[in-house]
């Protein structure tokens, strides 16, 4: 009797190990099928579509490079303002980030607001503004849509602009806030000027401005080009260069991928071969905002080389 029930026992054991295996691989294939029909159904790039490409041995491309755009800031273009302006720019306000573009001086000073002339709107092309100084939650700036009315303009919607910084935050003097970062414009609107509350703080904008996007991917392609993605955001994007360091030498990062708020070897870590970066250049912040279905928190950046008088000297190598 002991044997009979000890056999049962293991009987009934096996039972339970094949069991689970055997309830198991049906759920994970019908889940991964969902997975696939799904990816082949969206429009755009998805991590699951870039590992199918990889294990059909199609060309991966850029991955997520190819769906994320951004403001190519150089070549902004400022809006027409309504009625002219011949209020002289402050010594302290930044020179303009791009040729030709005005610059307003919102603060600091001593009313209870401060604000830009209005400006035109385009019908159809996307709308940023450059911002530099010390925005943030005491120091509030509001983009009022209007429109024309006879002499005046009419004000339809107040809405505030978000200026938060993150850890890893440009330390170019200017930012562009492009469309996606903007309120949403109310949709009778024909004119657009910038609003500074209380302002107490030196802040300072542009003239709002026009743009064209490019794909993050057209930086990557370049042959020279060299792209610091942080480790936990090189998956997404299989055709990044990264720089190579050689003989005591790092080679300069000509962009920077990171999720947002990630402690970055550009910044914060002192052993990184990286730090020295910011000692010669800026970091421009560009925005991903205009991008269909873009990961939340993933953030871009251009290490901005250019240095008026300046001329590129040769490292020397250096061994340790």
């Amino acid at each position: 009797m002991h044997l009979g029930r000890l056999g049962t026992a293991v009987a009934e054991g096996q039972v339970v190990v094949w069991g689970a295996p055997l309830v198991a691989v049906p759920v994970i294939a019908f889940t991964v099928g969902i997975l696939i029909a799904d990816t082949s159904k969206t429009d755009g790039w998805t991590l699951a579509g870039q590992n199918l490409d990889a294990i059909g041995g199609l060309d991966p491309g850029c991955g997520l490079g190819e769906s994320l755009v951004v403001p190519v800031s150089e070549e902004s273009r400022a809006l027409p303002v309504r009625d002219g302006d011949s209020s002289a720019t402050p010594a302290w306000v930044p020179p303009s980030p791009a040729p030709g573009l005005p610059r307003y001086a919102l603060g600091p000073g001593r009313g209870s607001s401060a604000t830009t002339p209005w400006f035109e709107l385009p019908a159809d092309a996307p709308v940023g503004l450059f911002v530099a100084g010390a925005t943030g939650p005491t120091n509030r700036l509001f983009a009022e849509w209007g429109r024309a009315d006879g002499d005046g303009v009419a004000v339809l919607l107040r809405e505030e602009l978000d200026t938060d910084r993150n850890r890893l935050s440009g330390t170019s003097a200017w930012r562009l806030l492009a469309s996606g970062d903007l309120p949403e414009r109310e949709e009778a609107a024909d004119m657009l000027r910038i609003v500074h509350t209380e302002p107490r703080a030196a802040v300072a904008v542009t003239a709002p401005v026009t743009y064209r996007v490019e794909p993050l991917a057209n930086r990557m392609r370049e042959p020279d080009s060299r792209e610091l993605v942080l480790a936990n955001a090189l998956v997404y994007f299989p055709c990044a260069q990264l720089p190579v360091l050689s003989g005591g030498i790092v080679e300069v990062p000509d962009s920077v991928v990171a999720w947002e708020n990630h402690f970055s070897p550009i910044q914060f870590l002192l052993t990184s071969p990286f730090v020295g970066v910011l000692d010669l250049y800026a970091l421009e912040e560009l925005s991903t905002s205009d991008s269909p279905g873009r990961p939340p928190g993933l953030r871009a950046y251009r290490v901005d080389r250019r240095i008026e008088g300046a001329e590129l000297a040769p490292p020397d190598a250096t061994s340790s």
